[in-house]
């Protein structure tokens, strides 16, 4: 009788934490449980039935989408838009922001040595991205907080244009794309579709800094609201796949600081926009085109939604190892400082 009553207790706690403790009732009922329930027996009657508890962190903005609105994108909004309209000419733009110095807060340690943190570094930019319904990527737009950046003189880079550095550069006090920014860009786009002859929808989220209006040659359609995890192509992986590429690019290059004597701290520091900026374009032109061509599958663009060939791409940390001379990872491998890539959430560990 006891076990038995031990047992309701451990799965009546199982289920309370199942089933959300975000919410005020399961919060509620949670606490209830643990005020009747000694801890160590709720220990030994799960470990006993073999009821597994884990932690779960919340990210994204799956779990607050619009399931309605979803089905009526897909089936009467979305075909009807690109109804005679070829998928190279439908494109898709989303912004992501970018922790150029952000190395990490976790590292591996042997034995009894200690390790204290630094500083949290906030330097950033926005990068954004705009992809076809084809595979193909336009040059990646960057906003930072400098006119022209110090690090941009220093390497010749006096007055940075797309033809001639193959990305856009804006810049003001906040690092993020606003209509002041947003729309010399759509500007430009409109003029590369005039000279090229052809029209263009243009998906976007119903970001404050979008809504500037169509142009002559690019028609700006606006996803659903609580709809963009799921009805967006670059919040299906193209984004995640552009910044592990960078996150590996920055991984290389503190393997080879580190060859060079260096910590990872002091790298870190000496990390400039100039050096970001190279990391994010070679990161943006690593992006396979069949990722591309997938993640808009999967959102109802360009034919059938079932992912062929090859799935999402991510870097693993094999991927990054192959691509290390025997030096670098000698001295990945080193005691005092050691790098790590983290297969699970595809971050630089440091």
């Amino acid at each position: 009788m006891q076990c038995r009553r031990r047992e309701n207790s451990g799965w009546k706690i199982f289920w309370a934490l199942r089933d959300g403790l975000t919410s005020g009732v399961g919060a509620i009922k949670f606490a209830s449980l643990l005020s009747t329930v000694r801890i160590n027996k709720i220990y030994s009657t799960m470990f006993h039935f073999a009821i597994v508890l884990w932690f779960f962190t919340f990210l994204g903005e799956a779990g607050s989408v619009d399931l309605s609105a979803i089905d009526k994108w897909l089936h009467i909004d979305l075909p009807t838009i690109l109804l005679n309209i070829d998928p190279a000419n439908v494109y898709n733009c989303d912004e992501t922001g970018v922790s150029w110095r952000e190395l990490g807060n976790k590292t591996l340690l042997i034995g009894n040595e200690e390790v204290r943190g630094t500083k949290l570094v906030k330097d950033r930019f926005t990068s954004m991205l705009t992809c076809s319904g084809t595979g193909d990527m336009l040059p990646v737009k960057i906003v930072a907080f400098s006119e022209v950046p110090r690090s941009y003189r220093r390497n010749g880079w006096l007055e940075v244009n797309v033809e001639k550095h193959s990305f856009h550069y804006f810049h003001n006090k906040t690092a993020w794309v606003t209509k002041a920014t947003f729309g010399p860009w759509l500007d430009w786009l409109n003029e590369l579709t005039i000279k090229q002859g052809r029209h263009i929808i243009l998906l976007a989220d119903n970001f404050a800094a979008y809504q500037v209006g169509s142009r002559s040659n690019v028609k700006l359609v606006f996803l659903p609201p609580n709809t963009t995890s799921r009805l967006q192509p670059l919040d299906a992986g193209i984004i995640k796949s552009f910044k592990d590429y960078f996150k590996q690019n920055m991984a290389k290059a503190t393997a080879n600081a580190i060859l060079q004597k260096k910590s990872a701290n002091e790298f870190s520091k000496s990390i400039e926009i100039y050096d970001a900026t190279l990391w994010c374009l070679e990161g943006a032109k690593s992006v396979k085109k069949s990722t591309i061509l997938n993640c808009f599958r999967r959102c109802g663009i360009g034919g059938s939604s079932e992912i062929v060939d090859d799935p999402v791409d991510t870097v693993t940390g094999d991927e990054l190892e192959n691509t290390l001379t025997s030096d670098e990872l000698e001295a990945l491998e080193s005691v005092d400082e050691m790098l790590r890539f983290d297969e699970d959430d595809h971050t630089v560990l440091v």
